[in-house]
């Protein structure tokens, strides 16, 4: 019989995109990226991990800018199983269900009897689909950046440089590729730079999602190497706000990064590859009724009575009500 190893763990993801405001929309994420890059820390007994698999999970539900898609978990750990409840403040849709179907098989696919080339399909093909569900993340991050570099000088990086191989598998590690140079960082510039055309162009439909799904893997791209494209950006916009072009790129590869990480975890935890996302229902909305509601001069006499009460007293009555 499998016992519960962690019960009513509860990680909260809270919108960070909710603001308008600059310097509150750009966090630093580099402690996501540290998970992935830093191997030592992804051992069973790391709770860490399990924190950082729960983060990851309700970043990807919160899929579109504002309160109504703030995503929260808990996780109950069992020995071959885990169980995710969800809850959102606006609840779920058809859409979100089937996506969370297509997680859980992205978590499970390393053990379906199914040849390596399909394993590599499916999960290019689920980057491709996360990049999708969360287009409005997407496209608001590739705008912003386009307004950052709007005027700034371009320089071209020396032949020499772009010599310089920095990978040999793909973002999400499951297969091969041709060595990445890095010409990656200079190729997403000059995609962001042409954005602006791209969208007065009126393509089609496919034509968005193709460039979509180019912008998240190029910002992953430059993000596995964020020294090289921090010495990349000086060199080519030396006028432009190096660490803000680098916040936008690390939150534009969020789908990428995200699946990067609760995959690796997937792979180090057999626990966590059968997975059941148990979507809870969004809350009734509240109603008082009518002789629950005071009349305004009515609030107003409580309130002066409270305020003119001791400080303590009155932090005790608020307590109470």
């Amino acid at each position: 019989m499998s016992s519960p190893e962690l019960s009513g763990h509860r990680i909260s993801s809270i919108d960070q995109y909710a603001n308008d405001d600059d310097d509150e929309e750009l966090g630093d994420d580099s402690d996501l990226e540290q998970i992935s890059a830093n191997n030592q820390l992804l051992t069973t007994g790391n709770e860490i991990i399990r924190k950082k698999f729960l983060n990851c999970i309700c970043d990807l539900l919160s899929h579109t800018k504002g309160p109504k898609f703030v995503t929260a978990a808990t996780l109950r750990e069992n020995e071959d199983s885990i169980e995710i409840d969800l809850a959102r403040n606006d609840g779920f849709d058809a859409n979100d269900d089937e996506y969370l179907s297509s997680l859980a098989r992205f978590l499970a696919i390393e053990d379906e009897e199914i040849s390596r080339q399909e394993v590599v399909d499916h999960c290019h093909w689920f980057l491709d689909r996360t990049t999708d569900y969360n287009l409005n993340r997407v496209d608001f991050w590739v705008e912003k950046t386009v307004g950052i570099l709007k005027g700034s000088p371009y320089r071209s990086i020396p032949p020499s440089s772009n010599a310089d191989y920095v990978h040999g598998t793909c973002l999400l590690g499951c297969c091969s590729e041709v060595p990445i140079t890095r010409t990656t960082t200079t190729q997403l510039l000059l995609s962001i730079f042409n954005y602006g055309s791209w969208k007065l162009g009126a393509p089609t439909k496919a034509q968005q999602e193709d460039e979509r799904h180019e912008f998240v893997m190029r910002a992953g791209d430059a993000m596995r190497s964020p020294e090289d494209t921090k010495a990349d950006l000086k060199a080519m916009v030396p006028s432009a706000n190096h660490l803000r072009i680098m916040n936008m790129w690390r939150l534009l590869a969020r789908p990428a990064t995200n699946l990067q990480i609760i995959s690796q975890v997937a792979k180090l935890l057999p626990q966590f590859r059968s997975v059941t996302f148990i979507r809870l229902s969004k809350p009734a909305p509240l109603k008082l009724q009518k002789h629950q509601t005071p009349k305004i001069s009515t609030a107003s006499k409580i309130w002066d009575s409270l305020l003119s009460q001791p400080k303590d007293l009155i932090l005790h009555q608020i307590k109470d009500f």
